[in-house]
């Protein structure tokens, strides 16, 4: 994914920034257990995030699109896909604006199901729908699935030190079961990999302000990244962080 740029700090500034309570917390948390089963499929979409097209049509007339139904698709330019290959629809919902820069760094998107390509037919292209995680529906955008939307995920410790702030807060319910999903401003290109572990500082005063200069800031908890794009991820509340607000500091450390 395509995010606003962030510039990385390095790894002695940034530990020199961090207050020292929370510098030696991070240091001594212990890791989250093994993550079971988490959903990988909210993230934030760029507007040049590439999609393949749209749902436009269903086998049968009913609103609601299940799985075991074909879906007609027409494709924003050429299909590029080929039979069997798998597809996922999302839907699309809030424009995300960088809580410091007020930049735009794009929307929140959530996969509603899986679809696996039967046929390809000039602009357009049928697939049947294999999963549904919530409800699938004429309109909604379609991509290539970028990976499993349903894995296991060893937490560890980051290999770099660098300092970000929460973009985006979720809350589902999924398949009876809640996941308490953030987006953070920080990705590959800051040197962060799937299952690195964050901090999430905040504020011990009930008023609350989304600037990184914000004073007598703690550890409020630990977030896991379950998705990680170029310039931003998607992580899932490990621990704590009952009162996190969007704008409060995210922190790696080794």
């Amino acid at each position: 994914m395509t995010m606003h740029a962030w510039r990385p700090l390095s790894l002695m500034l940034c530990l020199l920034s961090l207050p020292k309570a929370a510098r030696a917390q991070s240091r001594e948390e212990p890791l989250p257990p093994a993550l079971r089963h988490v959903f990988t499929g909210s993230f934030l979409e760029s507007a040049t995030e590439p999609r393949l097209g749209t749902v436009v049509d269903a086998n049968f007339d009913n609103l609601i699109i299940k799985p075991g139904d074909n879906v007609r698709v027409r494709c924003n330019g050429a299909c590029a896909v080929s039979v069997g290959d798998s597809l996922y629809a999302f839907t699309q919902s809030g424009t995300i604006k960088h809580p410091v820069s007020r930049h735009q760094v794009g929307v929140v998107a959530e996969a509603t199901g899986m679809l696996t390509v039967t046929e390809v037919e000039g602009a357009f292209v049928w697939a049947k729908v294999t999963q549904s995680f919530m409800e699938i529906e004429r309109g909604q955008s379609v991509a290539k699935l970028p990976g499993p939307l349903y894995q296991d995920i060893v937490p560890k410790r980051p290999a770099v030190a660098v300092q970000g702030h929460v973009l985006a807060i979720a809350h589902a319910l999924l398949l009876g079961r809640e996941q308490r999903t953030l987006f953070v401003d920080l990705g590959r290109a800051h040197g962060l990999q799937l299952g690195d572990t964050l901090t999430i500082l905040g504020r011990r005063d009930t008023v609350r302000t989304p600037l990184p200069e914000q004073t007598h800031k703690e550890a409020m908890g630990q977030v896991v990244l379950i998705a990680v794009g170029e310039h931003a991820s998607t992580a899932i509340v490990a621990d704590g962080l009952w009162e996190v607000a969007l704008g409060d500091v995210v922190i790696a450390s080794p």
